[in-house]
C-alpha cells in the first residue's frame, strides 16, 4: 500500500475543481504520484472532470505509448512528463489502447526480460546443461540461474546461453578452487524459462523419443559434466576416451540406452567413486565411457555439431586426430 496523503476533502475541492490544477500538478505538490490523487477524488466523491473539462489533453498514438511502455521500459510518469500530463492520465491510455500493463517484478526491473524462443533443439541443450551444472530457483516472477566455476569458458557458455533472454551477472570472487578464483555467475529471467525449475533425475520422454533433441540433450550435459580426450593407460599410452561421471544414475543409464539405439556400443553405467562420509561423498558417483574406436567416432561425429563447450570442441579434434593416426585403426574404419 502507498503512504497516507494528509489532504483534506475541502483542499482537494479547492485545488481540483475551483483551481483547475491537473491531477499531476496536485500530485507534484503532495509527493505522489496521479493514481494516489485519483484514488483519494473518489474517496471523497469527487466529480472527476470531463475530457472536455480537462486542463490538458495529450495525443499520443497506441504505437508511440507501447514504444516507450514495453521497449523503452519508461515509467508511466516518465512518459506523463514527456506529454506534460499526470500519470494516470497515461495509465487510463494503456487501457484504453489494451496495451498489457507490466507486473510489479517487471516494473522494478532494470533491466528487460524476454520470453524463451520456444526451439526445442535449444530447449534440449539447455534442459541438459542445467541438470548437469546450473542452479535454478524461482523469486517471484523471476527465474534466477547460478553456477560457479573456475572455468572462464564454462562462465562464457553460460553468458552466451542466457544474455539474449535477461540480464546476466558476473562476478570475480576471492574464494578459491585449487589456485585458481571462483567465478559466480547469475542470470535474471522470466517464467517462460520455469521448466528448468525442476532438478529430476532422468530426461524428458519428448527428448528420448527424438534423435536430435536426445544429441541436443547429450550435448548440453556433456558441456556440463563430460569429458572429450586422451586419458593415460599402461605402457605410457594415450587411450581416446569420452566419459560423463555424475550422480545422476537414471540419466546415464537412459543415455546408455539411447546410445545403444544409435548402435553406438559402450558399457553400461558403473560406479566410479563410492559414496563416503569420509570425503564428504554423499552419494555414488557413476561414471559412462565410450573408448571403442568405430563407437567414439560415431558418438563424436554426432555430438560436433551441438557442441558449444571450447574444450569439448578442442578434446573432440584431439580425439579424432589420434584415433585416424592409427593405420590399422584407419584401415578397418575406412576399408
Amino acid at each position: 500500500m502507498g503512504h497516507y496523503i494528509p489532504i483534506p476533502k475541502y483542499k482537494l475541492i479547492d485545488l481540483y475543481r475551483k483551481q483547475k490544477l491537473s491531477i499531476r500538478k496536485i500530485a507534484k505538490t503532495y509527493n505522489c504520484n496521479g493514481r494516489t490523487i485519483h484514488r483519494k477524488l473518489r474517496a471523497f466523491n469527487i466529480k472527476t472532470r470531463s475530457p472536455s473539462e480537462a486542463a490538458t489533453k495529450i495525443h499520443i498514438s497506441k504505437s508511440k505509448l507501447k514504444y516507450y511502455y514495453l521497449h523503452k521500459k519508461f515509467s508511466t510518469n516518465k512518459i506523463a512528463k514527456i506529454y506534460n500530463c499526470d500519470d494516470f492520465t497515461i495509465f487510463k491510455k494503456l487501457r484504453a489502447y489494451g496495451i498489457r500493463i507490466r507486473t510489479k517484478s517487471e516494473a522494478i526491473s532494470k533491466y528487460p526480460r524476454y520470453d524463451f524462443n520456444g526451439n526445442l533443439k535449444e530447449k534440449a541443450y539447455i534442459i541438459g546443461f542445467r541438470l548437469g551444472d546450473l542452479h535454478v530457483e524461482r523469486n517471484c516472477q523471476l527465474i534466477i540461474i547460478r553456477c560457479s566455476s573456475t572455468r572462464l569458458e564454462q562462465i562464457r557458455l553460460i553468458k552466451n546461453l542466457f544474455n539474449k533472454y535477461g540480464h546476466v551477472h558476473i562476478h570475480k570472487t576471492h574464494r578459491l578452487s585449487g589456485k585458481r578464483n571462483i567465478i559466480d555467475i547469475r542470470c535474471h529471467l522470466n517464467k517462460s524459462f520455469d521448466f528448468l525449475l525442476s532438478k529430476i533425475d532422468r530426461i524428458p520422454i519428448w527428448i528420448r523419443r527424438n534423435k536430435r533433441f536426445f544429441i541436443s540433450f547429450l550435448a548440453g550435459y556433456t558441456d556440463a559434466e563430460g569429458w572429450i580426450g586422451l586419458a593415460n593407460v599402461k605402457r605410457k599410452r594415450k587411450q581416446p576416451v569420452f566419459q560423463i561421471s555424475s550422480h545422476d544414475k537414471n540419466i546415464l543409464n537412459h543415455i546408455w540406452i539411447n546410445l545403444q539405439k544409435l548402435k553406438i556400443i559402450c558399457p553400461k553405467p558403473r560406479i566410479s567413486q563410492e559414496k563416503s562420509e569420509r570425503n564428504k561423498q554423499h552419494q555414488d558417483c557413476w561414471s559412462l565411457r565410450v573408448n571403442k574406436y568405430v563407437s567414439l567416432l560415431k558418438v563424436l561425429d554426432l555430438l560436433e555439431p551441438y557442441i558449444k563447450h571450447p574444450r569439448k570442441k578442442f578434446g573432440i579434434k584431439k580425439v579424432r586426430l589420434n584415433i585416424i593416426r592409427r593405420p590399422y585403426v584407419r584401415n578397418f574404419i575406412y576399408c
